[in-house]
């Protein structure tokens, strides 16, 4: 079907339509999360640092610590996915049989940066790889044996593989799992935050940015948690992974537990500011708290 172009009805009206269209797209395509920060920043759940609004919710109160033996099922011992202290091993003959691990459930997109970064490093990471694994046979590693593209989403990714479906660098050892690439860092005194791809260095993070009303942009800090699910399209078909229904508050808050990874992110000045600015914000309450006591 054609459609026939109408001419324009009066002066300007050239410019005026191009606003419109611009005033339009913002509210359907920024509007969502631009609308979120301003609901929380108005019930004070938001901290900002510089051009990051931190989600106090989730990123401050949230209790949180990755432990690899709690979301994979255990042939003998059945209940380690949901025991806070980890898995009760039987012995060295324990095998996974269900990987629910981020590692496992989702797919990690990557840019040439990260393209870069795994094969900057490939070798130490390959040599930390059980004996068996098959990015160890012959003498080098082809691309395309760690990576995959997609030509629909024009995407390339890491290879997911093995019999429970998991990153091809992930691995299970003395009942629980590891990741060759963090491992290999830690062995060399790195941070695996220079190693890891983006997506991987963040779970479970989830960084998103916002238009704010002087056009300007800034960040939005919180995590990936079922209380996020539609705000960032979840499969709400799939339990949130157990690391993020166990608000243990035996675990360090979410802050502390992802320090190198913020600081990776944004700086290690911006981390002492939100430091500053939680540790204000704790005295805040102490002191409300304190005065609703008095009343």
């Amino acid at each position: 079907m054609k459609i026939k172009k109408r001419k324009k009805t009066a002066k300007g009206g050239s410019k005026q339509r191009h606003s419109m269209l611009h005033k339009y797209h913002d509210e359907l395509e920024w509007d969502a999360l631009r609308q979120h920060v301003e609901r929380l920043n108005a019930l004070g759940r938001v901290l900002y640092v510089e051009d990051v609004a931190v989600d106090i919710d989730q990123i401050v109160d949230r209790h949180f610590v990755c432990d690899a033996r709690r979301c994979i099922n255990w042939k003998n011992d059945p209940e380690a996915t949901y025991a806070p202290g980890g898995p009760r091993l039987a012995g060295i003959d324990t095998i996974p049989i269900q990987d629910q691990s981020c590692c496992s459930r989702f797919s990690v997109p990557i840019t040439r940066e990260g393209e870069q970064r795994v094969f900057r490093n490939i070798g130490a990471i390959v040599d930390e790889l059980p004996e068996d694994h098959p990015l160890k046979e012959g003498d080098s590693v082809e691309w395309e044996a760690v990576f995959q593209y997609d030509e629909d989403d024009n995407q390339r990714s890491l290879r997911m593989t093995g019999a429970l479906g998991a990153c091809l660098f992930n691995f299970y050892e003395d009942g629980r799992g590891y990741c060759a690439i963090h491992r290999a860092a830690l062995k060399v005194g790195a941070s695996p935050a220079s190693w890891k791809p983006v997506t991987c260095l963040l779970w479970p993070l989830a960084v998103d940015r916002f238009k704010r009303d002087d056009d300007s942009y800034a960040w939005y800090l919180t995590v990936y948690c079922k209380e996020n699910a539609d705000l960032f399209e979840q499969d709400q078909d799939r339990p949130a992974p157990v690391c993020m229904d166990d608000d243990s508050k035996e675990y360090p808050p979410v802050y502390e537990s992802m320090r190198d990874e913020l600081e990776h992110l944004f700086g290690r000045d911006w981390y002492r500011k939100l430091l500053r600015d939680i540790d204000r914000l704790l005295v805040t309450h102490l002191e409300e708290e304190a005065h609703e006591e008095k009343r």
